[in-house]
């Protein structure tokens, strides 16, 4: 199997990124020629031996079982502890809260204490361009409008820092090659969610109006970009991976093409989780805003209204592009609110990950009783969650239409009922985490457009891998 590395390496050193990260990292030593990494003996012997294994535990007890072998391959005890830790080993997670100007300039959380984000560098065998790649998760946690519900949350680890544990995990940041083959080595950053706005305020200033908290979360992205460029070398980045889930996936579109405009040298891609908030519909008003008709107008046969106070609040950031399209067709830039609406504008490529029925936007945003009693009301509730995976299918159609006229996006929609996606849900063998690791790399063995084809009943949710069918 080494032969094979060494070959693709020699090949074209971007044809690495086809083996995991478990693999690079058994491919790979300090040695470097033509500025690519060279298996040596030892970890090209402990590969043969021992790879693949579950966990450094199996792998340190196969090399015990080897260790006549490996010692004759010129293995040290501590060069096959490290190689079997894989990448956690020597690396540590850093909190890192902003400081000065960069907190009065409107790094803050709701309560005002500063905003940061907990950074792990790449792993010190990481080749390049794994050492140059970085990604980027927006923590999730759903939103405040209110007086009473962003006081509560401003005493908690979703409105200030002054909560925040002295460490802090992620999907695409899990240093562990087994769970996160594409993405393990690399650098990462988790930015925790303190703002109740999406990701998306821009308030510097905490008045009446705002229930004197802070709605900073664009700003937030600002500031700490700001950071990483000046102090943790993010300017030399090749690759980005900007990611996140619930809020989290709606800060992903709405900050992608920032963080992209920052790092112009950097192929910066987006793949929100759990972010399509929301699929337009014609019985959402006022017409063209993108937002869906609720539950209690669905009951009523009329149509739902909607409006910008959420935006006012927030001082919401707006894509300019979108923006400018917006104002154009007639439009006010509050539209820009529904991803339904954003998508098209968003010029950074884009992998989304959503279920066809959200459980968050169904029950808790829309207000679909979860367990009516009533036959009538139950019968209501199962024709609109039947509707709301028919208006996210129709809604996310553009992005199919948008790959085959040349855009780099794709889009993993499973016919499940819940919020987030999880990594255990498959569509035809595929999780989204593979998908997202193929389109990422350019490897282009999957098709980005992975779309559940299960046989629904009346409409409702049918593949047999979702957590809560």
């Amino acid at each position: 199997s080494s032969l094979v590395y060494l070959s693709l390496i020699a090949e074209d050193p971007l044809r690495m990124l086809g083996l995991t990260a478990l693999q690079l990292l058994l491919a790979t030593t300090h040695s470097v020629v033509n500025g690519s990494p060279v298996q040596d003996a030892c970890s090209a012997k402990l590969n043969a031996d021992c790879a693949p294994w579950l966990s450094p535990t199996v792998c340190g007890a196969c090399a015990r079982k080897h260790a006549s072998d490996l010692k004759a391959a010129g293995c040290t005890t501590v060069e096959v502890e490290a190689l079997c830790k894989g990448s956690s080993s020597g690396r540590s997670i850093q909190k890192v809260l902003l400081s000065g100007d960069a907190v009065e300039n409107g790094g803050r959380c709701l309560d005002g204490s500063p905003s940061g984000f907990y950074f792990q560098a790449a792993a010190k065998l990481a080749p390049p361009p794994l050492s140059t790649t970085w990604v980027i998760d927006l923590e999730g946690g759903g939103d405040c409008a209110d007086e009473d519900s962003c006081i509560q949350r401003s005493k908690t680890s979703l409105g200030s820092s002054n909560y925040w544990p002295a460490t802090a995990s992620c999907t695409f940041c899990d240093p562990s090659p087994i769970t996160n083959p594409d993405f393990a080595l690399a650098n990462s950053v988790y930015i925790p969610y303190c703002s109740g706005d999406v990701h998306g305020g821009q308030r510097t200033t905490a008045t009446n109006s705002t229930f004197n908290l802070y709605f900073s979360g664009h700003l937030n992205v600002v500031r700490i970009m700001d950071l990483l460029l000046d102090k943790f070398g993010i300017a030399n980045a090749t690759h980005v991976l900007v990611t996140g889930t619930s809020a989290g996936g709606i800060g992903t579109f709405l900050n992608v093409d920032y963080i992209q405009t920052r790092l112009p040298n950097a192929s910066v891609k987006g793949a929100p989780n759990a972010g399509w908030f929301f699929p337009s519909d014609p019985e959402g008003l006022p017409t063209g805003s993108g937002f869906p008709q609720n539950f209690a107008d669905f009951a009523a046969k009329q149509p739902s209204v909607w409006d910008n106070s959420t935006d006012v609040l927030w001082a919401a950031y707006t894509l300019p592009a979108c923006a400018v399209g917006m104002l154009a067709a007639g439009k006010p830039p509050w539209f820009c609110g529904s991803i339904s609406n954003l998508y098209p504008y968003i010029k950074a490529p884009l992998l989304v990950v959503e279920n066809q029925y959200d459980t968050n936007q169904i029950f808790t945003q829309l207000g679909t009783p979860k367990d009516p009693k009533d036959p009538q009301n139950a019968s209501l509730a199962h024709a609109f969650v039947a509707r709301y995976g028919e208006l996210m299918r129709n809604a996310t159609a553009q992005i199919a239409s948008h790959r085959a006229s040349g855009a780099n996006t794709g889009i993993f929609l499973p016919s499940c009922l819940d919020h987030g996606v999880s990594n255990s849900t498959k569509i035809r063998g595929v999780s989204y985490m593979e998908l997202v690791g193929d389109w990422f790399w350019d490897r282009n063995t999957i098709d980005p457009i992975v779309i559940d084809d299960c046989t629904m009943k009346d409409g409702m949710p049918c593949n047999p891998t979702c957590q809560d069918l």
